[in-house]
């Protein structure tokens, strides 16, 4: 199969789009936020007669709908394609060998051209369609007008409803609908403040690794160092990047990560490993808005759950949670100078900072880790990380 190019004056609405699917009996829905599927998403959530789950990761997700497809209701997957790594496992050694039936849908970044969107899409926007084939699940493309989308979904349906997985992909702009209010957060930092107070109050020679979306863009106009990795995709991974080079650095190297809370939710087991190595000098900072602010502000589990109890019950040296600056500047140094890796949660609200620099706007992929690479190399040759430029 191959995917269709769609007019780019049609969209599909939101309503639409959900009626369709209620139409084939789709109840029950799973996955992981894309801005392609922003409206979409908010129509299932929102829907009192369907079940929409966030769920920590793309592979959770399929194995929620797993679940429910043999409880006997109908299940669609929702994910971004930079996300369908996480998904392979469970599609091929559960959805599969059990024949359990699922439609997973999902977005096609950097498609068909790679160039204008962020660099983490751009593999898997080129070899999603490939994957797919060699996986032996069959796909179409999600047309932009309700009664040829019910018609492809039809097509899908069939095999989905004899025991298979079957796909539709979604492009660009296909599915419109009105922006909801963005869920009230009553916290008085913003992330941009967090930031900048973390980022005055590391140690000029450590190394941060700063996780995908707005975070490491906002370090990135915050406080630009050769020792800051900026991580754009990847999701979840950040930590364990984090303890990859705090293990192999030089020992006298301070290692800081800045995560979000969807990212440590999605890999949470991370934290455990950190916690059974133990780097000396390793502070952990969740920057929690209880949201997956870059692709809509819908909610994560960070709700109800405690990440720095988590990182406190895996083992970690010490935690801490603060919700003001001046509980962050205190709480930063105190962790700082605790032996062990440390965990400090900050909650914050979930304002936006307009017109943030795309780290891409000065640096390839490629650059930002041989900044990193060399400035770790200076620091094993017996100068200051900070020494270089």
């Amino acid at each position: 199969m191959s995917v269709i190019e769609l007019p780019a004056q049609a969209t599909l609405h939101a309503r639409d789009f959900a009626q369709v699917l209620k139409e084939r009996n789709y109840r029950f829905f799973a996955g992981v936020p894309c801005s392609y599927f922003k409206h979409a998403i908010d129509e299932l959530a929102n829907d009192p007669t369907l079940t929409y789950v966030a769920a920590a990761n793309e592979g959770a997700a399929l194995a929620l709908c797993a679940g429910a497809a043999t409880a006997g209701t109908k299940a669609a997957c929702i994910l971004q394609n930079s996300g369908f790594g996480n998904l392979v496992n469970p599609l091929t050694s559960l959805s599969q060998i059990y024949r359990i039936p699922t439609l997973i849908l999902i977005s096609l970044r950097a498609y068909p051209d790679w160039t204008k969107d962020e660099p983490q899409h751009r593999v898997m926007g080129q070899v999603l369609t490939g994957l797919l084939d060699v996986l032996q699940v069959p796909f179409w493309t999600i047309p932009r007008e309700p009664i040829a989308f019910a018609t492809t979904l039809a097509e899908a349906d069939r095999v989905v409803e004899a025991g298979d997985v079957a796909a539709l992909l979604i492009q660009k702009d296909t599915v419109a609908g009105e922006n909801r209010p963005t869920p009230a957060s009553d916290h008085p930092l913003s992330r941009m403040e967090a930031i900048r107070i973390i980022a005055e109050a590391v140690p000029p020679d450590a190394v941060v690794v700063s996780t995908t979306g707005m975070i490491s863009r906002e370090l990135f106009a915050a406080s630009d160092r050769p020792q800051n990795f900026y991580m754009q995709g990847s999701m979840g991974h950040a930590m364990a990047m984090g303890l990859g080079l705090a293990l192999a650095a030089p020992r006298a190297t301070p290692l800081v990560v800045l995560d979000g809370d969807g990212a440590a939710l999605m890999h949470m087991g991370s934290m455990a490993t950190i916690a059974k190595h133990a780097p000396p000098r390793f502070l952990h900072v969740v920057l929690d808005n209880e949201a997956y602010g870059t692709t809509g502000n819908q909610m994560t589990a960070s709700t109800v759950a405690r990440l720095e109890a988590v990182a406190a019950a895996c083992g970690y040296t010490r935690v801490g949670r603060c919700e003001d600056a001046a509980g962050l500047r205190t709480l930063i140094c105190e962790l700082r100078a605790t032996n062990g890796p440390t965990c400090l949660l900050v909650k914050v609200n979930r304002r936006e900072v307009e017109k943030i620099p795309r780290i891409t706007s000065r640096y390839t992929t490629e650059q930002t880790a041989l900044r990193v690479r060399d400035a770790i190399a200076h620091a094993r040759q017996g100068g200051r990380i900070n020494q270089f430029v």
